[in-house]
């Protein structure tokens, strides 16, 4: 029985990559992002599952797994491509720019999908459109280095270390609002303050375990690199930070991404540019499955009523991104071209469909269970809508970049080995 199941899963496995490299050389073709048509199949092999025809289903632990993965090699790849002069330059102008976001989401537009969703506000109709509202704010590292790689223009890079800061808050936030639904026992207020501590600690430990871990791990490659073993040794460096960092309660994200920075500034070149190929191919074999995956096991609400709402929420955020951006840059000279750029450009991916796949394994109450049912089909849609968005959008990035804000990004001197 064991075998048998381990055969249907590689086998379903197998179509998923099948299709996932098909729709990617068809994206690569058109020169749009794979992550988009990847959910629209998997929403897609979710349908003709309902209907029967054809049966696809993995264990929970699996997409969990394959999922945190995947967020763990793109994190690595992507963070390992900033220098360290990038990141002083543009850290505040993403940290300012993110926190805003994040603040007006959860004060704004949780109000408003309580209201659109679920048509009442209560504390826990606010949490779950807190939720929602969290994974709106979210920008993809995944998504944005695929679309906007090896660019030196400022807005470019702001927009990159955005997605790599709200990435830990896009995964943590969601399950501690989902802690302060379950706790029954202390009022809302004495629970929210309660995690207030948790959440800064987290994030410190997760800096700081990602510098020592870093460092060290880059000298020891310096001294021992062999071509054939390093870059899979780097991986799985990356893993058990990761493994290591949550444990001890820290952002597992955030310690991968600090490790990330220190092993593309202390490796070689050569080095690096040996591990980009080794993990860029990996990393790509487990987003198309991610994403597939993503659409495949949520059965999203196609009523016209329900896309409107979401289409609505959408159209609202990104109002309330544009007020976001205008406030936190204000210092900045960007023109407003520009800022609709930073707007317009939220695509949503790993990092999302994370938290997707670990809401859809929940076990809650019945109403609760309606509630979250309602959240994870808003999410789901609300991705395809901001990955079409920026798959619209960042095409014409050259014409929406038009002030000449490029910082010319000098390659790193290292010694080839």
């Amino acid at each position: 029985m064991s075998l048998e199941l381990a055969t249907q899963t590689l086998v379903n496995l197998s179509i998923l990559l099948l299709i996932g490299i098909t729709l990617t050389i068809i994206a690569n073709k058109i020169k749009i992002s794979n992550i988009f048509l990847l959910i629209l199949s998997g929403m897609f092999l979710s349908y003709a599952n309902m209907v029967g025809w054809i049966h696809i289903e993995f264990s929970d632990v699996l997409l969990v797994s394959l999922a945190l993965i995947t967020l763990v090699m793109v994190v690595l790849e992507g963070s390992s491509r900033f220098t360290v002069r990038r990141i002083e330059q543009y850290s505040m102008s993403s940290l300012k720019m993110m926190l805003t976001f994040m603040f007006f989401a959860i004060a704004f537009l949780a109000i408003i999908a309580s209201q659109l969703f679920f048509e009442k506000l209560t504390t826990t109709t606010f949490l779950f459109s807190a939720i929602l509202a969290v994974t709106l704010v979210g920008t993809d590292p995944s998504s944005v280095f695929k679309m906007l790689k090896n660019s030196g223009n400022k807005v470019v890079q702001i927009l990159e270390l955005e997605a790599i800061f709200n990435t830990p808050f896009t995964i943590i936030l969601p399950f501690i609002f989902l802690n302060i639904l379950t706790s029954v026992d202390q009022s809302v207020g004495q629970i929210i303050v309660g995690q207030i501590g948790p959440l800064i600690l987290r994030i410190t430990e997760g800096i700081g375990m990602g510098v020592l871990i870093g460092y060290f791990v880059a000298k020891i490659f310096k001294k021992f690199y062999i071509k054939d073993l390093s870059p899979l040794l780097l991986l799985t460096a990356a893993l058990i930070a990761y493994i290591g960092s949550e444990s001890l309660g820290g952002s597992g994200v955030l310690t991968v991404a600090t490790m990330g920075v220190f092993l593309g500034n202390m490796l070689a070149e050569k080095q690096e540019e040996e591990y980009q190929q080794f993990s860029g191919l990996l990393s790509n074999l487990f987003i198309m499955i991610v994403f597939i995956l993503t659409g495949l096991l949520i059965n999203v609400d196609l009523n016209l009523m329900f896309v409107g709402k979401v289409v609505l929420l959408y159209f609202i955020t990104l109002i309330v991104r544009f007020v976001s951006v205008h406030l936190s840059l204000a210092k900045e000279k960007f023109n407003f071209k520009e800022k609709i750029f930073l707007t317009l450009t939220i695509p949503k991916g790993v990092a999302v469909a994370v938290v997707v796949l670990s809401l859809v394994v929940l076990n809650l109450s019945v109403q609760n269970t309606i509630y979250l049912e309602t959240t994870i089909k808003a999410i789901v849609l609300s991705m395809v809508l901001s990955l079409l968005i920026a798959t619209i959008v960042v095409p014409f990035s050259h014409k929406l970049l038009t002030n000449p804000n490029v910082v010319p990004i000098k390659k790193k001197t290292k010694k080839k080995r």
